[in-house]
C-alpha cells in the first residue's frame, strides 16, 4: 500500500505483511498528502508560540539597584515603590516604564540565569542551531489600578521573542495575557499567584516577537517587571518568526485545499462526488501509543499532547485560512487488529475493526463497532518519519492479534455527509447530517437514492432497518428546507416518499405544517401523490386524523382540500363500518362535515351523505347541529338533501326512543329451573332497581350465569358480570317502564321531534319536502330495505 517494496509472506508475529515489513517507512499515497505530511513534519520545529513558569533558574534576591536610589529591597512596599517611580515616566495610568541604563543587577547569578533562561526558551521556540541573545529593554512598576492595554509587541531588530520577567513581588491581580491573533487564542499566566509564591520567587513568560498581549488590572500592591528581548546573535540569517509560522499554516492550507471534495463541494464534479466509497481524501495521523481509551472519552482532542497536539493545532490553524466547504472535519478512531481488542471473540481471521468518537471524545452511535479495512481505506500521513513498526507496533515493535490504536482522521467537510454515512452508517450518521449548515443537491440524490457501497444497503434502507431508534424528526426537518430550497419537484417527491414516510406517527404530527411550505413551493397537483402515499399508513383511523390535519393546514389550498377530503372519505369507510359508534362520536365526523361543505362539490357530499345513513340515529345530534348551521338557500341541493336525510333519521330514532320509554315494565320467564330463580323472581316483582348475585369462583362462572339468565329471561333487563376470583358477581339491571332513565329525557326529546320536523321542511324545494315525507314515519316494526351506493359518489376502496 505505502511502501515499494513487495509483501512478504513468512510467519511471525507481525500482522501488516501485507503493507509492508516492520522496517519499512510508511509513505502517504500521492504527492498531495506526502506534502502535507511533511509540513506537518514541521510542528514541532515551530515550538510553542508562548510558555511561562516560576524562573527557578534566577536568583530570589537579585541585588537590584536603580541609579540615585542604590539597592531596591524586594518585595517592593508602596515607600519604595513611590521613590522608584520619580525615575520613570508614566507608561499609561498608574504604570510606569524605567529606561534600562538606570537598572543593574549586583547578584552576578542573576545574568548567567537570564543567560540559561534564554537559552532554555530557545529549544522551546523551536529555534534550531542558535541560542537567543537577551537584552534588557525597558523595566516597569505597575501600582495599585495600573494595567497594560492590550497591544503588539515590538518587532525590533533581530528579535524573536520576549522575556518578561516579575521580581518578588507582592500584588493582586495583574494576570499576564497573550494572544494568538492567527488562532485566537489567548494564555493567561498568573505569575505564581495560584501557587502563593509571586512575592518570594521570579516568575516568567516567552512569546514570540510582535505578538499581542495585556496586563491586568493591579488591584493592590505593586509589581516590578522586567521585559527582555531575546534576539540572535549577529551573523546569522534573519526571518521573523511569526513569517515563517504565517508561511506554514499558509502552505498548510494551500495543500489542504487541494484534496479531493465531496458533493457539498461546488467545484467537485456531481457524479464523482456522489460516490462515498472515494477515499483519497481521507487522512489519518497516528496518535501517540500512550492515549488511552479513557483518555479519549473524558476529554476527546484535548487528550493530545506533543507532537500530537502540535500537528492537530497546526492543521486547525490552516483551517482557519480555508472556506468552509475546503476545511477539514476531525473525528477520532479506534482501530483495532484482531477482533478480541474490541470484545469480539471470533478467533477465525483477525479482522481490522474501527469505532468512532467525535473530536469532543462522544462515541458515534450506539453500537460503532464497523469492521473497515483502514490500512487501506485511511490515507495514513507519517510527519515523524516512522517505520511501520514504530507507527503500529507495540513497545518491542512486534504487532500481536488485539492490537489497539488510536488516530486523528480527517476529511473536507465537503465530504463529510458522504463519508459519515458509508464508514459509520446510517443511523449513526443523522446526527452529523443535523447539524451540517450547508447540504447541496448532490448529497440530497446521494441520501435520497444512492446504492451503499461494499454490499451496503443504502442510506433510507439502513435506517429502516435499524434496530436502534433513531430521531428522524430533526433530520426530516433539515432535508425538508433543503428541498424547499432547492426547488427540485423531482428531489421533493422522492424525499417525501422515502424519508417522510420513515416517521414516527407522533413525528408526522409535528412535520405536518411542512407540507403547506411544500405545496406552496412546488404547488399541490405537482408533490400530491408523495404527500397522500406518506399519509397513507395501515391504520384506517390514523389515517384519516392525518388527511383531516392536513386539509386544516392546506385550507387555503382549494385543489388539496378537495383532494385530501376525498382520500379521508376513502379511508373512512372501511373505519366506519368496524367502529361506526366510535366514528360517529369522534371529532371526525363534524371535521369532515366542514371540509366537505366547504369543498361545494356534489360529489365529495354525496359521498359524506351515504357514509352518515350508516350511523346511528342517537348519534346524528352533532352532524345535525354543524349542518344546519351552514344550509341555507344558497347551498347545493346535495347538501339540504343530506340535513333532511340525517334529521328524519335522527327524528324517527328519537320517537322510537320516546315510544319505548312509555311502554310500562314487564318481564316473561321462560323457565324457573336455574340457580337463585326464586330470589329473581321476587326482585322482579319488587321495587327495587338492581340485584346482586354473589358466590361465584371466577369472573368466567359470573359470564356464564349472566349468558344463562338472559337467555331465561325475557324484559327490559341488564345482566352484567363482574369482579375478579371469588369476588365475581352478577349485576341485574331494570330498564324498562318506571324504571327507565330515558323516561326524563322525553321532554327533551319531544322537543327535538318538532324542531327536526321544521327543520326538514324549511331549506327543501317542494320536490324534496315530498320525497323526504314519504320517509318520514316511524321504523318501528318497519324493516328498512338496504341501501345501495349512488353512481355519482366517490369510489370508495
Amino acid at each position: 500500500m505505502y511502501p515499494t517494496s513487495k509483501p512478504v509472506t513468512q510467519e511471525d508475529s507481525w500482522l501488516f505483511y501485507s503493507v509492508g515489513r516492520p522496517t519499512d517507512r510508511l509513505v502517504p499515497r500521492g504527492q498531495l498528502p506526502q506534502r502535507i505530511s511533511d509540513l506537518l513534519g514541521t510542528a514541532q520545529d515551530q515550538g510553542k508560540p508562548t510558555f511561562g513558569d516560576t524562573a527557578s533558574i534566577l536568583p530570589d534576591v537579585p541585588g537590584l539597584t536603580v541609579e540615585g536610589l542604590g539597592t531596591v529591597p524586594l518585595p517592593l512596599c508602596q515607600e519604595i515603590a513611590e521613590k522608584v517611580v520619580k525615575r520613570g515616566i508614566g507608561e499609561q495610568e498608574h504604570a510606569w516604564m524605567l529606561f534600562p541604563h538606570l537598572i543593574k543587577m549586583k547578584n552576578p547569578v542573576w545574568t548567567t540565569g537570564v543567560q540559561t533562561l534564554a537559552k532554555l526558551s530557545s529549544k522551546m521556540l523551536g529555534i534550531k542551531d542558535a541560542v537567543l541573545q537577551p537584552m534588557l529593554s525597558k523595566v516597569m512598576v505597575v501600582g495599585p489600578g495600573g494595567r497594560l492595554d492590550k497591544q503588539q509587541g515590538p518587532d525590533i531588530g533581530r528579535s524573536m521573542a520576549t522575556l518578561v520577567v516579575t521580581l518578588p513581588s507582592e500584588y493582586v491581580g495583574g494576570d499576564w495575557m497573550v494572544f494568538n491573533e492567527e488562532t485566537l487564542s489567548v494564555y493567561r499566566y498568573d505569575m505564581g499567584k495560584s501557587a502563593g509564591n509571586t512575592a518570594f520567587k521570579p516568575q516568567y513568560v516567552v512569546y514570540a516577537a510582535g505578538a499581542s498581549y495585556a496586563m491586568e488590572e493591579v488591584t493592590s500592591g505593586y509589581c516590578l517587571v522586567m521585559v527582555y528581548s531575546l534576539c540572535l546573535p549577529l551573523g546569522l540569517p534573519f526571518t521573523p518568526r511569526l513569517h515563517n509560522r504565517n508561511m506554514l499554516r499558509t502552505e498548510l492550507a494551500e495543500a489542504v485545499k487541494q484534496l479531493k471534495g465531496g458533493p457539498d463541494d461546488a467545484d467537485v464534479d456531481t457524479q464523482q462526488a456522489g460516490n462515498s466509497n472515494r477515499n483519497d481524501g481521507i487522512i489519518a495521523l497516528v496518535l501517540s501509543k500512550t492515549l488511552t481509551l479513557t483518555d479519549i472519552v473524558t476529554a476527546g482532542a484535548n487528550a493530545l499532547y506533543g507532537g500530537d497536539r502540535d500537528r492537530f493545532q497546526l492543521l486547525l490553524d490552516a483551517n482557519k485560512r480555508l472556506p468552509s466547504a475546503k476545511q477539514l472535519v476531525f473525528y477520532l478512531a479506534r482501530l483495532g487488529f484482531g477482533v478480541p481488542a474490541f470484545g469480539y471473540n471470533d478467533s477465525s481471521e483477525p479482522k481490522q475493526a474501527v469505532c468512532w468518537y467525535s473530536i469532543c471524545g462522544w462515541k458515534i452511535g450506539a453500537d460503532n463497532l464497523q469492521f473497515i479495512n483502514w490500512t487501506n481505506v485511511f490515507n495514513f500521513l507519517n510527519p515523524g518519519k516512522e517505520s511501520l513498526s514504530e507507527l503500529w507496533g507495540n513497545d518491542d515493535g512486534i504487532s500481536t492479534k488485539g492490537l489497539q490504536r488510536f488516530a486523528l482522521v480527517g476529511w473536507p467537510a465537503s465530504a463529510d455527509i458522504a463519508h459519515a454515512v458509508n464508514l459509520f452508517g446510517a443511523p449513526a450518521s443523522v446526527p452529523i447530517i443535523v447539524s451540517h449548515d450547508f447540504i447541496s443537491a448532490a448529497t440530497l440524490q446521494l441520501l435520497l437514492n444512492s446504492e451503499g457501497g461494499g454490499g451496503k444497503p443504502n442510506f433510507l434502507v439502513q435506517l429502516r432497518t435499524a434496530e436502534k431508534n433513531v430521531e428522524l424528526l430533526p433530520f426530516c426537518q433539515k432535508l425538508g428546507a433543503v428541498v424547499v430550497e432547492l426547488g427540485d419537484a423531482r428531489l421533493a417527491n422522492d424525499f417525501v416518499k422515502n424519508c417522510v414516510t420513515l416517521l414516527k406517527e407522533r413525528e408526522k404530527i409535528l412535520f405536518l405544517p411542512w407540507f403547506a411550505t411544500l405545496v406552496d413551493r412546488f404547488d399541490w397537483e405537482n408533490v400530491s401523490a408523495a404527500i397522500l402515499s406518506a399519509i397513507d399508513v395501515k391504520t384506517s383511523e390514523t389515517r384519516v386524523d392525518r388527511a383531516l390535519e392536513l386539509a386544516d393546514i392546506l385550507s387555503h389550498n382549494s385543489s388539496a382540500r378537495v383532494e385530501l377530503t376525498t382520500f379521508a372519505l376513502k379511508k373512512t369507510r372501511s373505519w366506519n363500518f368496524s367502529h361506526a359508534d366510535k366514528f360517529a362520536t369522534s371529532r371526525k365526523i363534524i371535521a369532515l362535515l366542514n371540509h366537505a361543505m366547504v369543498c361545494n362539490s356534489a360529489k365529495v357530499f354525496a359521498s359524506l351523505s351515504f357514509l352518515l345513513k350508516k350511523i346511528n340515529g342517537g348519534l346524528l345530534g352533532p352532524v345535525i347541529d354543524t349542518l344546519s348551521d351552514c344550509v341555507d338557500d344558497s347551498s347545493l341541493p346535495e347538501i339540504r338533501a343530506a340535513l333532511a336525510s340525517v334529521a328524519v333519521k335522527r327524528r324517527q330514532w328519537l320517537i322510537k326512543e320516546v315510544e319505548e320509554s312509555k311502554r310500562p315494565f314487564s318481564w316473561e320467564i321462560d323457565s324457573i329451573n336455574f340457580p337463585d330463580a326464586a330470589l329473581i323472581v321476587h326482585f322482579l316483582e319488587g321495587p327495587d332497581v338492581a340485584f346482586k348475585i354473589c358466590g361465584f369462583s371466577g369472573i368466567g362462572d359470573a359470564r356464564a350465569r349472566a349468558l344463562m339468565l338472559r337467555q331465561n329471561i325475557k324484559g327490559a333487563l341488564k345482566f352484567e358480570a363482574d369482579g375478579r376470583g371469588h369476588d365475581a358477581f352478577v349485576h341485574i339491571l331494570k330498564a324498562g317502564g318506571d324504571f327507565d332513565t330515558r323516561r326524563k329525557e322525553v321532554p327533551k326529546y319531544e322537543a327535538e321531534i318538532d324542531r327536526l320536523g321544521q327543520l326538514v321542511s324549511d331549506p327543501l324545494t317542494q320536490e324534496e319536502n315530498t320525497n323526504t315525507a314519504n320517509s318520514d314515519t316511524s321504523a318501528v316494526g318497519k324493516k328498512r330495505a338496504r341501501e345501495e351506493e349512488p353512481d355519482d359518489i366517490i369510489s370508495f376502496e
